[in-house]
């Protein structure tokens, strides 16, 4: 009898987990493999499908937070308490080289507050969070991400996505997508629910490397058996590869083009160093499936006047005969280049970039008299935005990373060592990412900076060593404090997430209503909330002047104005500065006009007797 109740106990026992660096059995994971595989599968494949909707105050990033960053922190509440309570001996967990430098950068933007010029706490808590969350996915993905089929599933998931964004696309070109909710309403624009035309481009670049890796890897399924599975699976990913080819070229961006040749060629690259010829072959089928879908878009161009061929034409000849505008970016990288001057060892501070452009773009017009006025949140260069906001010393540690993975990758490729197939994939992935960036905000879009953690952990795993003498830790214990502080960590990160989330539903009830006092009462529950309570702020400001203009009140004017240039005072905005000119014009505030001109190009307006400012920005582009 007792032997009977131990073979039955003996078969059903799970099998160990095996950890994928080492192949060693694990007796107390960081998570079981079918609560990784799932999260991590929905966090990189729903996202560019969902937007919050007409029923949240941030009509777009919220639930795409939500889907892509809940999945990670789980996750990391998970893996650091299991960290915390085993250590490293049973979980088997590894904090590599470049994990470990990556852990650098956190602790060096934990710190910044002390020295940086910060204007906005909820700003720098959010950007710190997610480069945190982008962080663990890395750790989380060194450790416990598989071979074999994972990566597969992931992938024709995230094409099918990319597929039925085109769709999205098409339909809202034509201005068909209105009677579909679950489309963003943008007539006229081709982004699908990406929300914005170079992330657009960005993802339709990754799906079709995504259908350069599956093409390859099942035309190499010669086992008995396989092959006709490998047929079906190769012929339906062609046909995905064409759709998305055609949402790549039909979204005209540049950037996602080019990142894809990028990505590309280092995946081809990889495959004829590493690999037998049959690999490289394999991609003239591909190369052949997106000329001719780059030739049926012209086709399509002319016969239904779609102007995506020739927008795409006009884009081409304008880099070819202005190169010096680098897209119409250069206003913004001079001004950048003015920002890190007045802030190189500082920085302006993580998330900074935006509330310092205004005044550094006053400094680029001393330089450049003729540069246009304009704002943006963005650097248009992920680079520059780093070097802008951590400053020389930040960003040198940056740079020291990157160098430190092309060093492991130039060695990999010149030694022709072999991987996994999955790790050609991995390598052209950071290729493509990495080089959007130097013209786009990639790592700004946390639904595409995940497949960036993700590839650079694979491709780590393989092209540098799990550890160096300088990251070697002989105290256990520091290993179950840090998992400790990381599930601490990613708890508070959910903790907040879902409290900001209640502060969003507070102000979309305040723009919902037309009793002022309601508003008032409903952005005063906001403020309570931190992530919305400087938004909460600038919105108070906003209701006292739409009060004070409907009732001809004027003693509500000035208090409308104070709230609202504290709020500027936080996160300077093109518009608050319009309206803070005009208001204080109307109150006759010459001091405060004068103030607020300063960030304004030089000539562009005049100081009327009595105060108010005359003229305006000769381009103002958000």
């Amino acid at each position: 009898m007792a032997g009977r109740k131990s073979k039955e106990a003996h078969k059903e026992a799970p099998e160990p987990q095996l950890h994928p660096l080492t192949g060693e059995a694990v007796s107390n994971p960081l998570v079981p493999d079918w609560i990784f595989e799932g999260l991590v599968t929905l966090s990189l494949t729903l996202p560019n499908l969902v937007f919050s909707g007409m029923h949240w105050y941030d009509t777009l990033h919220l639930m795409k937070w939500f889907v892509t960053l809940v999945p990670v922190g789980v996750l990391s509440v998970l893996a650091g308490a299991r960290l915390a309570r085993y250590g490293t001996e049973r979980t088997g967990f590894v904090l590599d080289p470049l994990g470990t430098l990556w852990v650098g950068v956190l602790l060096f933007l934990s710190l910044q507050p002390f020295w940086a010029p910060l204007t906005s706490s909820v700003t720098f808590l959010k950007e710190w969070l997610t480069l945190g969350s982008l962080v663990a996915l890395y750790l989380l993905t060194y450790n416990l991400f598989p071979t074999g089929n994972m990566i597969r599933v992931a992938l024709w998931l995230a094409n099918l996505n990319a597929a039925v964004n085109v769709l999205f696309a098409e339909l809202q070109m034509r201005s068909l997508n209105a009677p579909f909710p679950f489309i963003m309403n943008t007539p006229g624009y081709y982004i699908g629910n990406t929300a914005q035309q170079e992330m657009f481009g960005l993802w339709m670049a990754i799906a079709v490397l995504n259908g350069v890796y599956l093409h390859v890897a099942y035309g190499g399924q010669e086992a008995a058996g396989r092959i006709r599975q490998g047929a079906l699976l190769r012929w339906g990913n062609l046909v995905l590869l064409a759709v998305n080819g055609w949402g790549l070229w039909n979204s005209t961006a540049r950037g996602g083009i080019l990142s894809l040749l990028v990505g590309f060629s280092v995946f081809a690259l990889m495959a004829w160093r590493n690999y037998d010829r049959s690999h490289l072959r394999r991609l003239g089928a591909i190369v052949l499936v997106l000329g001719v879908v780059l030739a049926g878009s012209f086709v399509a161009d002319k016969a239904l006047n779609t102007g995506r061929a020739t927008l795409m034409t006009q884009k081409t000849l304008d880099m070819i005969q202005n190169p010096g505008s680098v897209g119409l970016r250069i206003g913004i990288w001079r001004t950048s280049l003015q920002m890190f001057l007045h802030h190189p060892v500082t920085g302006v501070g993580l998330g900074h970039f935006k509330w310092n452009y205004l005044a550094a773009q006053r400094a680029m017009f001393d330089r450049y008299p003729d540069g246009e006025w304009q704002f943006t949140y963005w650097a248009h260069s992920e680079y520059l935005q780093w070097l802008c906001e951590l400053g020389v010393f930040g960003g040198l540690l940056l740079a020291g990373m990157g160098l430190f993975w092309l060093a492991g990758f130039g060695r990999a490729v010149a030694r022709r060592e072999a991987f996994p197939l999955e790790i050609l994939w991995a390598a052209g992935m950071v290729f493509l990412i990495a080089t959007d960036a130097v013209f786009s905000r990639p790592f700004h879009r946390v639904e595409i900076a995940v497949w960036f953690a993700v590839a650079l952990a694979l491709s780590a795993r393989s092209f540098l060593p799990s550890r160096l003498s300088w990251t070697e830790v002989r105290h256990p214990a520091v290993f179950r404090a840090f998992g400790g502080l990381w599930a601490a960590v990613a708890l508070g990160g959910l903790l907040f997430l879902g409290d900001g989330m209640l502060g969003d539903r507070y102000l979309f009830a305040a723009t919902q209503s037309r009793d002022p006092n309601f508003k008032m009462g409903a952005l005063d529950q906001a403020g309570k909330h931190f992530m919305s309570r400087e938004e909460a702020l600038e919105q108070k400001g906003y209701l006292y002047l739409l009060v004070a203009e409907a009732n001809r009140d004027g003693r509500l004017l000035k208090p409308g104005l104070d709230l609202l240039y504290q709020a500027f005072g936080q996160r300077a905005e093109a518009k608050k500065l319009m309206d803070l000119m005009k208001g204080y014009g109307a109150l006759g505030d010459e001091a405060k006009v004068r103030e607020m001109t300063r960030f304004l190009k030089p000539g562009t307006f005049q100081l009327q007797k009595g105060g108010p400012a005359s003229g305006a920005p000769r381009s103002a582009a958000p």
